[in-house]
């Protein structure tokens, strides 16, 4: 007598594993440890692992994979979606021989969180925001989808940038964002945005070196708030542990004028007078 037996497998956790750079998948010699012990997965598709039948039970997740640096993250399965927990993680590149980025490290104090935005031609413009549901309606010049999740809404100045994550892209080609921006959207357009990594207030982030008249906008997260620096790649100079530069370097404050030095006081354009009206009363001060 035959006996029909199913065996159901789940999966627990389906892990998105993305350079930090480009926003693309991470590519190289994966490996998933979980508490430290190595485990076995399932490629889906480039960047997706899924791991099946390891129980649902928060850990600690390390993922390594060749050519990045490694990253540990906290697996809470109470933030994630029921049906299928998913989460990503992007990682950092690692640079052999110090040129292929700007690698940007050091310590501020109370800084939370660090990343950057290239200013370059905008191929993507916001149109409008749907605030009741999140969703953003983006002009593509190219009719092209954004790449990865975390991009930065530039000001018309290019002086700073509106931190977004899209959470998902709906059929009609809208892009669900986790929260509503700050700023009226219409008409900026979007940065992919490079994020770094912060422990205990030392950073690490690594921007691609790949023109050197390329203008960024770098922006530091602490207790006090947010702080932007704009510079250009080129600036900065190849040194002895290749292309690299402090944060406090970076986001210091211009140095002010030394005392006893003489410097012109702003003015307000609107409040010099013109030329001919200033000799026409000096005409009639003489002439009174």
């Amino acid at each position: 007598m035959k006996t029909d037996m199913t065996i159901t497998h789940r999966i627990d956790l389906a892990v998105t594993i993305l350079d930090s750079a480009t926003g693309r998948p991470a590519d190289g010699f994966l490996r998933l440890n979980k508490n430290g012990k190595e485990l076995k997965y399932r490629n889906a598709s480039d960047g997706l692992a899924l791991l099946i039948d390891i129980s649902r039970e928060d850990f600690e997740l390390e993922v390594i994979v060749s050519g990045f640096e490694p990253e540990t993250v906290t697996v809470t399965y109470a933030d994630l979606d029921e049906q299928i927990p998913a989460m990503e993680v992007s990682l950092i590149p690692q640079d052999s021989f110090g040129e292929a980025y700007l690698t940007i490290d050091g310590s501020l104090k109370g800084l939370i969180a660090v990343d950057a935005v290239r200013v370059a031609a905008p191929s993507f413009i916001a149109q409008a925001i749907d605030e009741r549901k999140r969703l953003l309606t983006v002009n593509s010049l190219y009719n092209q989808v954004l790449p990865g999740r975390r991009y930065g809404i530039v000001s018309k100045d290019e002086t700073r940038f509106e931190a977004i994550e899209i959470i998902k892209i709906t059929p009609e080609g809208a892009y669900k964002l986790a929260k509503i921006p700050d700023v009226q959207v219409s008409g900026l357009h979007l940065a992919y945005r490079v994020t770094g990594r912060v422990r205990d207030g030392t950073c690490l982030l690594r921007l691609p070196n790949d023109d050197s008249n390329a203008s960024w906008i770098l922006r530091s997260v602490t207790a006090a708030g947010d702080s932007y620096r704009t510079f250009v790649i080129g600036d900065i100079e190849v040194g002895a542990e290749g292309k690299r530069i402090g944060i406090d370097a970076i986001m210091k404050p211009k140095p002010k004028a030394r005392t006893g030095t003489k410097t012109e006081p702003e003015t307000d354009a609107s409040a010099v007078p013109d030329q001919n009206e200033s000799n026409e009363q000096t005409a009639k001060a003489k002439g009174g």
